[in-house]
């Protein structure tokens, strides 16, 4: 963990009570949890969860078990096609959406989990866009995508105000984009239409939250027409002639260590949230036009061997330190109202007291790289996410979106 989340934790983690996981316990003492890498804080929950559980139940966990994937086309054929044995999974928005058409998630029992009245109406209702009982999905994290960028290589704000900035020639070599093919192809689309997205914010009352704007927006997450398949990669297949290249993981320590190739790219504000307070050169973006919000949501696989196990994991996730100790462990905010007001008091106060000195070159610096980290990285305001809209499920066109991604980095492999 890095050394100012860890300042974050320490206080937190002080006195908790030692979990020992048997090598051999019975499947129904154990909970089995499939999450994003780097996305929770797992000696928390194997030191918090047993005894949760037991006060609640009377019954024992005596394991959790607790293992990772990098993107959710990584999830999906892991439970659609292999049917593997996890209690707990965490799917985005859009995928959710698939999974619950697809009869691979369990309802949520909410004579179990109550604490929905403590979670973020807000957060709700973005879930509501692709869950509309809130069923399924349980809220566990949230962000958006934008464009990572470090001053150090001399790129300012003004220079990424827009998805142009990942196609500019002026940035030759320096541009980096995400291994993931929602996201590269959401970009491209908004890219691909930031005249008429931009023309419908300024030429209609309400701005970002004008019916116009707002019904072109959501075509960006939702259209897939061989029309919209073929714009987006000729987007794609165009920006390989200036780009540095695609990564997964590793763009993380591309950025936190200053690799001189890697001076902006398309980032996850998850990614961000941890990268930053390590580098204070980098700053994050989200651009004009528009960009997503996601919500990455904690679900019961359909083939779960412990569900009741599951239900009480997602209500011990309703519980304010519960939720503050996976915010910090993950960069990102979560659906619990009073964990993110207790994030952003610790880490103000944390950032001045233990962290900050010497890292600066003026008072304004300072200020600058804590507004962005605080209201752009970590909790957007209203109005900024109006113009973020939620990925949806392509249906039946998701193989032809899939294959199109396969044939812009094959592009890249072969010319």
């Amino acid at each position: 963990m890095k050394k100012l989340l860890v300042c974050l934790l320490s206080a937190l983690l002080l006195g908790g009570v030692a979990f020992s996981a048997t090598a051999c316990a019975p499947r129904g003492e154990t909970l089995k949890i499939l999450t994003w890498l780097e996305y929770i804080d797992e000696d928390y929950i194997k030191e918090n969860f047993p005894a949760f559980f037991a006060e609640h139940t009377g019954g024992k966990i005596s394991k959790i078990v607790v293992d990772t994937f990098e993107n959710n086309e990584d999830l999906y054929p892991q439970i659609a096609t292999s049917k593997k044995d996890y209690d707990i999974i965490c799917p985005s928005d859009y995928l959710a959406e698939r999974m619950i058409k697809e009869g691979l998630l369990k309802a949520i029992d909410k004579t179990i989990v109550t604490g929905y009245a403590d979670l973020d109406p807000a957060i709700l209702a973005k879930v509501a866009e692709f869950d509309v009982g809130k069923t399924y999905s349980f809220p566990y994290a949230w962000g958006t995508f934008g464009i990572m960028y470090n001053t150090s290589h001399g790129v300012t704000a003004d220079d990424v105000n827009s998805w142009d900035a990942l196609w500019n020639p002026e940035f030759q070599k320096h541009i980096v984009m995400r291994d993931a093919s929602r996201d590269a192809f959401v970009a491209a689309n908004i890219r691909h239409n930031r005249d008429a997205l931009l023309n419908a914010k300024n030429n209609n009352p309400g701005g970002y939250g004008s019916t116009a704007y707002q019904s072109l927006l959501k075509t960006m997450f939702t259209s897939s027409d061989d029309q919209t398949i073929a714009d987006v990669k000729g987007e794609l297949i165009q920006q390989q002639s200036i780009f540095y290249k695609y990564g997964g993981e590793e763009t993380k320590e591309w950025f936190q260590d200053n690799d001189p190739n890697a001076s902006l790219g398309l980032y996850w504000s998850c990614d961000a949230g941890t990268t930053m307070p390590d580098n204070t050169n980098l700053r994050y973006s989200l651009p004009e036009e528009g960009a997503n919000f996601y919500t990455d949501c904690y679900a019961i696989s359909t083939y779960a061997k412990n569900p009741t196990a599951a239900q009480w994991f997602l209500q011990f996730m309703t519980d304010t330190d519960a939720a503050y100790a996976n915010m910090v462990a993950s960069g990102a905010p979560c659906a619990v109202t009073a964990a993110n007001d207790l994030f952003r008091s610790e880490f103000e106060e944390t950032f001045d007291d233990e962290y900050a000195d010497g890292l600066f070159d003026s008072a304004e610096d300072k200020a600058d790289f804590l507004d962005n980290f605080l209201n752009t990285v970590m909790f957007p305001d209203a109005e900024t996410l109006l113009r973020c809209g939620v990925m949806r499920d392509y249906g039946d066109r998701n193989h032809l979106v899939e294959q199109a991604f396969i044939d812009v980095k094959d592009a890249q492999v072969n010319k």
